[in-house]
């Protein structure tokens, strides 16, 4: 290892793991989300996809709410950021 220490595995009780709702089944795109980006201090999502639209969403596990969503005509979106 490049730090010197001995690397070990992960005790297989060490993580749980639950399957939560998809962040956009409020608004599932009709089209490849191309980019899918979380805000650095908040809890939502910006998704760009190629049905040209670009959708925030307030991801919390359980509900996921849709909080905005803009349709650009002719502009399919291939990424988009989030800051």
């Amino acid at each position: 290892a490049l730090t010197g220490h001995r690397s070990t595995m992960l005790p297989a009780s060490a993580l749980e793991v639950e399957r939560l709702k998809d962040a956009n089944f409020q608004d599932v795109s009709d089209s490849v989300v191309q980019s899918a980006r979380f805000h650095p201090n908040s809890q939502l999502l910006l998704t760009a996809s190629l049905d040209k639209r670009l959708k925030i969403f307030q991801i919390d596990g359980k509900n996921n709410s849709k909080v905005q969503g803009v349709h650009f005509d002719d502009l399919p979106i291939q990424c988009a950021e989030v800051s």
